[in-house]
């Protein structure tokens, strides 16, 4: 697979000053346009989205952690590319290179009990190492489906399955989107008042939903969250 080049701005974090140049509003993804137009709508901070009914685009709201992984692993092992995102919702204190910590954990009950599923976020250091992924290649080279990648790493690339993790950060409360910039971990916005951080957020979220080209698992960490998603993909995904 084709190396791509560092992604342009990249940086551990984010640059406050630079965020609408990380997070542009040029969608990659390709092979559906009713699904773009769909995630436009989910993610307007106020007002109904409609139910999904396309037949283009394999998506779907991952009932578990476990669910979104085993779906990641069998299109990695027919040969497909296929990538795990998430928003900054949790720490990132992981060194720079191998080992990395599994900071994004979630916890969640299923029909047997407690589970808890985590994983590092991506290498931060640019050189492949120990077999995982160098930031610049994590959505092209083998292993980077081990680790989870963040906006300021999603941004600028793009791949045929994708997972997007939202966390607490932005839930769903009757007809709108509510912010909570104390639950993210990215510096720079944390501090903004809650109206401000939803802009970002929700922009950050949409740039996520679209990187994969031909299908995409949304899943949050919010019970009442995925409760919403998943009413909106009733039957209505293909199993590509």
């Amino acid at each position: 697979m084709q190396r791509a080049g560092p992604v342009a701005g990249g940086d551990d974090h984010a640059d406050h000053r630079g965020l609408r140049t990380l997070w542009p509003r040029r969608q990659l993804t390709r092979d559906s346009r009713a699904y773009l137009d769909w995630v436009n709508e989910l993610l307007q901070p106020a007002g109904p989205a409609p139910a999904w009914t396309g037949t283009d685009y394999d998506l779907d709201a991952a009932q578990s952690p476990q669910d979104f992984e085993n779906w990641v692993s069998e299109h990695i092992t027919a040969g497909r590319s296929a990538r795990i995102t998430a928003g900054f919702c949790w720490p990132w204190e992981s060194p720079s290179t191998p080992p990395l910590r599994p900071e994004v954990e979630i916890s969640w009950t299923g029909p047997d009990g407690p589970y808890t599923w985590s994983r590092p976020w991506n290498a931060r250091a640019d050189e492949t190492s120990m077999d995982v992924p160098g930031r610049p290649y994590w959505a092209t080279d083998a292993g980077g489906h081990q680790q989870v990648g963040c906006v300021y790493t999603a941004q600028g690339m793009e791949y045929d399955y994708n997972v997007v993790i939202m966390g607490h950060d932005v839930v769903r409360r009757g007809d709108r989107w509510i912010a909570d910039p104390a639950a993210s971990h990215d510096k720079p916005l944390k501090g903004l008042p809650a109206h401000r951080y939803l802009t970002y957020a929700l922009n950050a979220y949409r740039v996520l939903a679209s990187r994969g080209s031909k299908g995409t698992r949304l899943y949050s960490t919010d019970p009442e969250t995925q409760v919403y998603l998943q009413s909106l993909l009733p039957d209505g995904a293909t199993n590509q």
